[in-house]
């Protein structure tokens, strides 16, 4: 038994994998049967082209060294979704989610499709899920109905906190298999560094591995990232928000 939320307050969710070598992106396009696999997901296809900036120190001083890439964007249907291919990274950005395993199934598909052979392998491989949980009709700094209240303690601390301008915090696990989970969490708030004017909070899991990563441990991974993260998210909210956001659970 699964559940998913009807309403959720994602803002953004990313997995991104970097290669351990320069992936050798074509200047005529991608080959046919796998740019033919991207447009049935991502039909809106958006090559540029990028300046990236190097700074190299040397014992003559220190050197900026640009160079020219070559970045495919693919968009979905409706621009709430975009692939990015570049010669050192790829990664999809989804602003409007659906279901993880539609995430996951196409992600694998395409890292797949652009691997090509065996010897294919990452240096870093991640899965984020940014929420913004943005509340009407309640005071500025009332959650703890919403939320577990370790993670606004923080507010309490200072005597006045109609004076707050930023509540932020950040807590990073490292687990046995090498997974990383950066947990950053508060009320960063957009309007800084003015005082918080906005009741909103942020939710923020980055999951990823460092190291050599093949294909196969990526299929693994992501599904072990996302368990963490998923974990991790449902300790931080309580029922009030889950019944919020319409939680479904799936037989």
């Amino acid at each position: 038994m699964g559940k998913y939320y009807k309403k959720p307050f994602l803002n953004k969710v990313v997995a991104k994998v970097d290669y351990t070598a320069d992936y050798n992106l074509p200047q005529k396009g991608l080959p046919r049967k796998v740019s033919d696999e991207i447009l049935r997901l991502f039909p809106i296809p958006e090559p540029r082209e990028v300046i990236a900036k190097q700074i190299h120190i040397t014992d003559q001083g220190v050197k900026e060294i640009q160079n020219k890439q070559h970045h495919l964007f693919f968009h979905g249907k409706s621009r709430e979704k975009t692939l990015c291919i570049t010669p050192k990274f790829l990664y999809i950005e989804i602003n409007k989610y659906e279901t993880y395993e539609k995430l996951k199934d196409e992600f694998i598909l395409i890292v797949n499709n652009l691997s090509g052979k065996e010897d294919f392998s990452a240096k870093r491989f991640g899965l984020r899920y940014i929420n913004q949980i943005k509340l009407t009709g309640k005071s500025l700094f009332d959650w703890d109905e919403y939320l577990n209240p370790i993670l606004f303690s923080m507010v309490t601390l200072p005597e006045n906190k109609d004076m707050l301008s930023r509540a932020f915090s950040n807590v990073v696990q490292q687990f046995d298999d090498d997974m990383l989970l950066n947990f950053q969490y508060g009320m960063h708030n957009p309007d800084f560094p003015s005082r918080i004017k906005q009741n909103l909070f942020i939710l923020d899991y980055d999951a990823y591995f460092q190291g050599l990563i093949s294909c196969d441990e990526i299929k693994a991974n992501i599904d072990l990232a996302h368990e963490r993260i998923e974990n991790l998210f449902e300790k931080s909210i309580t029922q009030e928000l889950r019944q919020l956001m319409e939680e479904e659970k799936d037989e």
